[in-house]
C-alpha cells in the first residue's frame, strides 16, 4: 500500500495467485486486445496530431470513436485514448511514437455486487468480482491482510448510475505472469464515517433561494455573482455555435473552449465545496453527525422550467450549480468532519406537510410559502422539505421500506418508479400518522 500525505489518497494493490490458467487466460485475451488498441490510437497521435496540430481531448475522444469496435467495451476504449493522449501531452513530451509494451489496462467495474469483499474461504479471505464487458463476471480470490487493506466494508463505491444499487469502482490491472494478477485502485483516506442516526438532519438542495437549506434552520447560499458569469459564457457559446451551424462552418468545440469548460466546471466545483464545509463546519459545532440529501439524479431530465433570476434552463442552471453533484461532494469531504450522508428520494418532499403529513400540490401557492390545505400549517417552503427528507431517515418504518442500508447506519433510495413510490410512501404515512 502506498500513502500520499499530499493528496490524502491511498494507493491499495491487492495481488491474485489463486487464478486457474482459464481464468487468466480469459483477463490475458482483454489485455492484449487492449494492449493492441493502445498501439493503434498512439500511431494515429503520433502520425496525425503530434507536433502537427493541436487538438483538445473532448475532441481527441469523438474522432477516435470510429475505431471502436462494437464488440469492444466504450469504457475500455475512452481509457485507451485518454492514456494515449496524456502519454503525448506530458511536460515533457517523447521524442517519438510510444509504444505499450505492458499488459495492463484501466477499467471501470460496474455491478449490482461490490468489486471486492470479504469471503470465509481457509487459504483465500477476499474476493474480487472482476466484471469484464462483453464477457461476464471472473471471480478472482486473493488473501487480504487489514495492515495493508484496511478493512474491505470501508471501500467507497460511485453511485451514480441509473440504477442506485449498482457498484461503480475504478481500477487498474496488471498481469504478472504465471497466472497472478495485480488489481490497483486509489481510495480516500480522511477519515471514516460515524455509525450513528441520533443526530440527523436534513438538507434540501435547490438553486431559487439558497443552496442547501438545514433542518435544522441553517442555510447557505451559492455566490450568485460567479453563477451569472459561468451562465453568460455558456450562452455566448451557444450563439457562437448556432451562427457556425447556420453558415454550415464546422462547430465543433475548439481548444480554448474546452479548457474554459473545464475551468468553470472547477469554479463550480470549488464554490459547492465551500458551502458544503460551511455546512459541516456548522454541523461539527451543534453535534450533528448524519445528513440527509435528496438524490436528484433522475430529475435533470424533467426541467424544463426557465429561471427568472438568471433567464436560463434550470437544468442548465442545475449544471452550472453541479447539483447532481453535490451528493457525491458531500461524500468526499464529509469523511474529513466525521459526517454520514444518507441519500433518500425526492419525490414529494416539497408537496408533503410536515405537520400532518398531507400530500398535494396545491400546498405550494408560492415558491417561498408552504401552506398546508388539510391543517393550516405554514412553514418556509424549503425548511419543510429539510424537515421532511429529515423524517424519511429518522422514521423507523420509512427508512427500512424506502430504503438500501449499503453500510452501517448509511442509507440509499430503493429503486422503485413514481407510481409505485407514491402509492407505497402514501400507504407507510397512513399507517404511522
Amino acid at each position: 500500500m502506498k500513502l500520499s500525505s499530499n493528496t490524502k489518497k491511498k494507493t491499495i494493490s491487492f495481488y491474485s495467485y489463486h487464478l486457474n490458467h482459464e481464468k487468466y487466460e480469459q483477463i490475458e485475451n482483454l489485455a492484449k486486445q487492449i494492449q493492441a488498441y493502445q498501439n493503434f490510437i498512439s500511431e494515429i497521435y503520433y502520425n496525425t496530431y503530434f507536433q502537427k496540430q493541436k487538438i483538445s481531448y473532448g475532441k481527441f475522444i469523438t474522432e477516435m470513436k470510429i475505431y471502436r469496435d462494437k464488440e469492444f467495451s466504450s469504457s475500455f476504449f475512452q481509457q485507451i485514448c485518454k492514456q494515449v493522449y496524456e502519454k503525448y501531452k506530458k511536460k515533457k513530451p517523447p521524442k517519438q511514437q510510444v509504444v505499450f509494451k505492458k499488459l495492463s489496462f484501466v477499467g471501470i467495474n460496474l455491478m449490482t455486487k461490490p468489486f471486492i469483499e470479504e469471503s470465509n474461504n481457509k487459504y483465500t479471505n477476499g474476493i474480487i468480482n472482476f466484471n469484464i464487458p462483453k464477457q461476464g463476471v471472473i471471480c478472482i480470490p486473493f488473501r487480504h491482510s487489514k495492515k495493508y487493506h484496511g478493512d474491505l466494508s470501508d471501500i467507497t463505491y460511485s453511485m451514480t448510475g441509473a440504477n442506485k444499487s449498482q457498484f461503480q469502482k475504478l481500477y487498474t490491472c496488471t498481469l504478472l505472469g504465471k497466472d497472478k494478477l495485480k488489481i490497483t485502485i486509489v481510495e480516500d483516506d480522511n477519515g471514516t464515517y460515524t455509525t450513528s442516526i441520533n443526530h440527523i438532519e436534513g438538507i434540501d438542495v435547490n438553486v431559487k433561494h439558497n443552496l442547501l437549506q438545514c433542518s435544522d434552520g441553517f442555510s447557505v447560499d451559492y455566490d450568485r455573482k460567479l453563477v451569472t458569469k459561468i451562465i453568460k459564457q455558456r450562452k455566448k457559446y451557444d450563439r457562437i455555435v448556432s451562427t457556425k451551424m447556420k453558415r454550415n462552418i464546422d462547430h465543433t468545440i475548439t481548444e480554448k473552449q474546452y479548457h474554459l469548460s473545464k475551468k468553470n466546471s472547477r469554479r463550480s466545483i470549488s464554490m459547492v465545496e465551500q458551502c458544503l464545509v460551511k455546512l459541516f463546519k456548522h454541523c461539527n459545532k451543534n453535534g450533528i453527525d448524519h445528513l440527509v440529501f435528496e438524490d436528484l439524479g433522475k430529475f435533470t431530465g424533467r426541467l424544463k422550467i426557465t429561471n427568472k433570476e438568471f433567464d436560463v434552463n434550470y437544468k442548465r442552471l442545475m449544471y452550472a450549480v453541479k447539483l447532481v453533484d453535490i451528493k457525491n461532494i458531500a461524500e468526499r469531504i464529509g469523511k474529513k468532519y466525521g459526517i454520514t450522508i444518507s441519500l433518500t428520494n425526492p419525490e414529494y418532499t416539497s408537496q408533503e406537510c410536515s405537520c400532518c403529513h398531507h400530500i398535494s400540490k396545491k400546498n405550494r401557492q408560492t415558491q417561498e410559502l408552504f401552506k398546508c390545505e388539510n391543517c393550516g400549517f405554514e412553514l418556509n417552503a424549503d425548511l419543510n422539505a429539510s424537515i421532511n427528507i429529515k423524517n424519511r431517515i429518522l422514521s423507523n418504518v420509512l427508512r427500512k421500506s424506502c430504503h438500501q442500508e449499503i453500510k452501517p447506519n448509511k442509507f440509499i433510495p430503493i429503486g422503485i418508479k413514481h407510481e409505485e413510490f407514491k402509492q407505497i410512501y402514501t400507504q407507510m404515512l397512513n399507517d404511522i400518522y
